[in-house]
C-alpha cells in the first residue's frame, strides 16, 4: 500500500476512533506495525484489520467499564499505546449469554 493511501485511510478510519496523542507519531507507529509485525496467525497487518480490531477493543472496554465507579474503570489505551502493546492480536469477544445481555444490557 502506498503511503499516501495509508495516510488517507488512517485519517479517515482509524484516527477518528480515538484522537488522543500526536497523529503523526501514531501514523509512524502504524507504518512500523504494518511493515514489521504480523497477526498472531502470521498474516500481514492491514489498516482494515487494525480498524476492526480497535473498534472491537473500544466496544470491549466500554462494556467492562459501563457499570464501574470512575475510580475502578480500566484505562482505554490510545491507538499508539494499543499498537505498541500488540493489542491487535488479542481476542475482544465477550462470551455473554442471552441472559447476560438481557440483565446487563450488553
Amino acid at each position: 500500500m502506498n503511503k499516501d493511501k495509508l495516510k488517507k485511510d488512517f485519517v479517515e478510519k482509524l484516527w477518528p476512533l480515538n484522537k488522543q496523542g500526536n497523529a503523526d507519531d501514531i501514523f509512524n507507529r502504524l507504518v512500523f506495525t504494518m511493515g514489521y509485525k504480523t497477526t498472531i496467525e502470521g498474516k500481514s497487518i492491514t489498516i482494515s484489520f487494525l480498524v476492526k480490531k480497535y473498534k472491537e477493543y473500544l466496544k470491549f472496554m466500554k462494556a467492562i467499564n459501563v457499570e464501574r465507579d470512575q475510580k475502578y474503570k480500566s484505562k482505554i489505551l490510545d491507538i499508539k499505546e494499543w499498537l505498541n502493546a500488540n493489542k491487535f492480536n488479542e481476542d475482544y469477544s465477550t462470551n455473554n449469554t442471552e441472559l447476560d445481555d438481557y440483565i446487563y444490557g450488553h
